[in-house]
């Protein structure tokens, strides 16, 4: 009887630690986007020297 719920916990521990580790790369795939987004419309310092011929 103990064993079986120590079983059934170990089970419970490595459900959990798989849904962590998917949720830690999703959020760093969704951090990335957005950065990405907030940052696709920003130009670089040489861009803005080559426009104004500087």
């Amino acid at each position: 009887m103990l064993e079986e719920r120590i079983e059934e916990l170990e089970d419970e521990v490595r459900s959990l630690k798989q849904l962590i580790y998917e949720l830690e790369h999703a959020t760093t795939r969704l951090i990335d986007e957005k950065i990405e987004e907030a940052t696709s419309g920003l130009v670089s310092l040489e861009e803005v020297e080559v426009a104004f011929d500087l």
